[in-house]
């Protein structure tokens, strides 16, 4: 999105939505993996005149799922749970210090957000410019963005085994 608003800035003027998950929770930000990819870049949309929904780490979390869970309702789902769940399970697995039985689905609300514009808690808050050590800069000088403070995680996760489970009859 960044390169896009550098390239043509006029964009941020077109009827859309972007939907950022990462930053860190507010109001005062900090180190983030999603947003230690490219902090410059997160400082153009938030500097942007581009319609901006942030969801947070401390909401993104809110969308663990346990490996159980995932073995009940996703990988009967036919091939594509199958594969789905086995590969969610094999990266859990691979990637942590420890082993755990759960997954955060940080990526979800993205989906949910896009179904069903309140699909969480929201408030305005005028968008923060990010410091290098990505802590959030309060200046005001930035228009408002949406930031949720909540998700409804039910709502995503049984839209997903909904459609999974769609899938697997036809």
């Amino acid at each position: 999105m960044a390169s896009a608003l550098l390239i043509a800035p006029e964009i941020a003027d077109k009827n859309m939505t972007v939907i950022w998950i990462g930053g860190r929770d507010y109001p005062s930000g900090g180190w983030e993996y999603n947003l230690k990819n490219d902090i410059a870049a997160a400082n153009v949309v938030f500097k942007s005149k581009v319609n901006l929904w942030q969801v947070p780490r401390n909401v993104y979390r809110m969308m663990p799922v346990s490996l159980a869970e995932l073995i009940n309702r996703v990988y009967p789902c036919g091939e594509i749970g199958k594969y789905l769940a086995e590969n969610v399970i094999r990266f859990n697995n691979a990637s942590v210090s420890r082993p755990t039985e759960y997954r955060i689905l940080g990526d979800s609300p993205s989906i949910g957000l896009m179904l069903y514009d309140d699909c969480g808690k929201w408030t305005w808050q005028p968008a923060p410019e990010i410091g290098e050590n990505m802590t959030y800069i309060h200046n005001g000088k930035n228009r408002p963005i949406r930031v949720y403070e909540t998700i409804d995680s039910r709502f995503i996760l049984e839209d997903l085994y909904a459609k999974l489970n769609m899938m697997k009859n036809q």
